[in-house]
């Protein structure tokens, strides 16, 4: 039997050859360098197509929670830290802030077309700490760090006049302005009704005017019995004055009028009987017609004369004190009707007084109450704040964000190679063609004896 040959070991079987790699290359070339150009040009296109944008950053502190008391500066805080930072830091973004951080360059940058884009603001938390941080991405490095200035201010602002926490000035002015306003007019109006009725001090009034009454009444009264005794004894006299038989009278009037003068009516009647005795006298002793009882007779008619002009002058002088009786009588009738209808008008008067002090009394409460509560409301703006924030940094100077890293831009080509090696080599694998020994070992479990090497066959011209 002729000497069976050896087997080569199994790992020989399976050995690839150089040749064999770059052969697999060769023939995979097409997909890694394709893979290689797409990856390259994606990379180059996206870094030159990429502007170059700058980022300014200011920071702030966020002290949070109420204080223990007004003497201390401590803070005791009841949310949780993460809850209560991301609330802030959506506060940074808000359109409240925003606007405010417009306003600010509105007034600083005048003239300046400095626009605002919400989107380009951020804001995040520095470490394990309440620290904000602010930032605000540009094309325009200066644009970048005067609008993140702006919104960094802006958020301090806001936070230091927050409306939700702040004492609402606006609200309170508003209701102490109607209130006074309400006030105000009740008291015109009270005012008006007292000047239009006299209504002052109603009880003392009432008081004053029953006893204003009982004295006008009473003086009414007397004066009623004056004029109905001097109007009687004026017509008794006239009647009896109207009789032959009867001595001239005088009047019996109270003696301390002043128009009286009951002395010198006396001295004249005593004078007429003094001369009718006169004449009588001498009528004994001489005839009438003698000159004697003529002249005594003529004396006596001028005495009779002058005591009938005296008498009716005295009349007139009576009939007018009997009308000034009457019309002082009119007057006070007239106060005491004025006095009555007082009286009667007081009660209503004394309810819509009543009713207008009511009202007012219950608004002054009401404004006493509100001015309370405003003293309470600024206590607890100045003692109670949330949250205080505290500017560390202004906006810095703006620094690139996206610069071109030339290293990681080889590095993307790099292994974009490396992937089309990794994919020829699996596309490879999957192909079942033998093209080289090794192959035909695998596949046959035999040695291969020899290997005809490939020759390029020219083509024929």
């Amino acid at each position: 039997m002729p000497p069976t040959t050896p087997l080569p070991p199994p790992s020989s079987l399976n050995r690839a050859t150089a040749r064999e790699f770059m052969s697999v290359l060769f023939r995979r070339k097409a997909i890694i360098i394709g893979l290689f150009v797409v990856t390259t040009a994606t990379v180059m296109v996206l870094a030159l197509s990429t502007p170059l944008i700058y980022s300014s950053t200011g920071r702030v502190l966020v002290k949070r929670g109420e204080r223990e008391s007004a003497l201390s500066p401590t803070r005791q805080v009841y949310d949780a830290w993460e809850e209560g930072l991301g609330s802030e830091l959506e506060i940074v973004k808000s359109y409240a802030v925003l606007q405010r951080a417009r306003q600010i360059i509105a007034t600083e940058h005048p003239g300046e077309n400095i626009a605002i884009d919400g989107s380009r603001v951020d804001a995040e938390v520095m470490g394990k700490s309440n620290v904000v941080g602010i930032a605000y991405t540009d094309l325009v490095p200066r644009t970048a760090q005067v609008v993140a200035d702006a919104v960094v201010r802006a958020y301090v602002e806001y936070r230091e006049t927050d409306p939700t926490v702040q004492y609402p000035k606006q609200f309170f002015d508003r209701e102490l302005s109607q209130l006074e306003g309400q006030m105000n007019r009740l008291e015109d109006e009270k005012r008006a009704f007292i000047t239009r009725t006299g209504a002052v001090d109603l009880e003392d009034q009432q008081r004053e005017q029953i006893g204003n009454l009982g004295l006008d009444q009473q003086r009414l009264s007397d004066l009623d019995a004056q004029l109905t005794e001097s109007r009687t004894q004026l017509r008794e006299l006239q009647a009896l004055q109207t009789h032959a038989d009867v001595d001239l009278p005088t009047l019996g009037f109270n003696p301390n009028e002043t128009y009286t003068n009951e002395a010198a009516l006396t001295e004249l009647k005593r004078h007429i009987v003094d001369q009718q005795a006169h004449v009588a006298e001498l009528k004994e002793r001489y005839t009438d017609q003698s000159p004697e009882v003529q002249n005594a007779e003529a004396t006596l008619a001028s005495l009779k004369e002058l005591l009938a002009k005296e008498v009716k002058a005295r009349f007139a002088l009576t009939q007018s004190h009997i009308d000034a009786l009457a019309a002082r009588r009119g007057a006070i009738a007239h106060d005491v009707a004025a006095i009555q209808s007082g009286l009667q008008q007081m009660p209503s008067q004394a309810r819509v007084i009543a009713a207008i002090d009511r009202e007012l009394a219950s608004i002054k409460l009401r404004y006493d109450d509100l001015v309370k509560r405003v003293n309470d409301a600024k206590t607890t703006e100045y003692t109670s704040k949330p949250a205080t924030v505290i500017l560390l940094s202004p906006a810095g100077a703006p620094v690139p964000r996206n610069t071109r890293d030339y290293v990681r831009l080889g590095l993307a080509p790099a292994f974009s190679l490396v992937v089309g090696i990794g994919l020829a080599f699996f596309l490879d694998g999957l192909d079942l063609t033998v093209r080289t020994a090794g192959q035909a070992e695998e596949a046959l479990d035999l040695p291969v004896l020899a290997a005809v090497n490939e020759r390029r066959r020219r083509r024929a011209g």
